[in-house]
Order: C-alpha cells, then sequence, then structure tokens
C-alpha cells in the first residue's frame, strides 16, 4: 500500500472523526450519542425518497473512498478503533455531504458461549464498511426494543 494514494486531508479527517468517536463512545453516557445510531427518515437517501441510480453510485463510492481513508488510519495508528468507532466516524463523515447510511448491529454467541455485538454501515442496502461473509455471521437487531428477544433466540 502507497500512502500516495490517499488524500492527506480525508487522512486527517478520518483520524479526527475516529478519534472523537473513541472517545464519546468509551467517556460519554449512551443515553447523549445513542441518537446517532437512527438514520434520518426524512434524509435524501432514506427508502421514502427516489434517488437516481446515478446519485447511488455516486455515494456508495464516496463511501468506499472515506471508508478506505479510515481503514488506512485504522491500520497505521497504534489506537484500537473497534467497529462502532469505524461507523459512527463514517456515517459521521458522509452525513457531511448529505449522504445518509443506516447503521446495522448485530449479535452472536461466540465459540466462548459469550455474547460479541459487531456493527456495519449499508448505504442504499449496499454492504459499505464489511463482508458479508463476516455480517452473515451476526442476527441484526432491527428494532432496539427487541434486544432482549434476539439475544434469547440466539
Amino acid at each position: 500500500m502507497n500512502i500516495k494514494n490517499y488524500s492527506p486531508l480525508l487522512l486527517m479527517k478520518a483520524l479526527y472523526t475516529l478519534t472523537k468517536w473513541r472517545i464519546v463512545v468509551g467517556h460519554v453516557s449512551f443515553n447523549r450519542w445513542k441518537h446517532h445510531l437512527s438514520a434520518k427518515s426524512s434524509s435524501p437517501t432514506s427508502s421514502r425518497h427516489t434517488v437516481s441510480s446515478e446519485k447511488k453510485q455516486a455515494d456508495v463510492a464516496l463511501a468506499l473512498e472515506l471508508h478506505r481513508h479510515i481503514n488506512c488510519v485504522r491500520r497505521h495508528i497504534p489506537i484500537n478503533f473497534n467497529c462502532m468507532h469505524r461507523c459512527l466516524a463514517l456515517k459521521n463523515m458522509l452525513q457531511q455531504h448529505i449522504i445518509f447510511p443506516s447503521i446495522c448491529i448485530g449479535v452472536k454467541i461466540n465459540t466462548e458461549g459469550k455474547l460479541d455485538a459487531h456493527a456495519w454501515l449499508t448505504l442504499y442496502d449496499e454492504l459499505i464498511n464489511d463482508t458479508a461473509d463476516n455480517i452473515v455471521q451476526y442476527k441484526e437487531i432491527t428494532d432496539t426494543q427487541s434486544v432482549s428477544q434476539h439475544i434469547l433466540n440466539l
């Protein structure tokens, strides 16, 4: 990987946004930042609005490019940015471009019998920052009110 293939400005924005969300998630009460997990239902990229295929392609391309920069920062900085930090950072960066992805959260029981959670982003029903092979392992929580029920059904 050649660092010359990355925008210095986007790398700095990625580092700043990742760090911001690592601090917020780690040190601020969940009730103060949980609203960032939901998509804006009146956003131009929500399912209630018709979006041209060209706009969708451009939005997804930008999302993938920003994700590439976030991954570059993640690989080269000795700080652990978990999936939630990465999702919130990418979502925040996309919202600055009036693009509103959805954060998905899934759970699974790991090999030690403990609960694992994972977060990923979708945009126009396309996976943005993970692989289908990885997320298929998780049972997506679609309604935060039913988290307990999802856990009981694992």
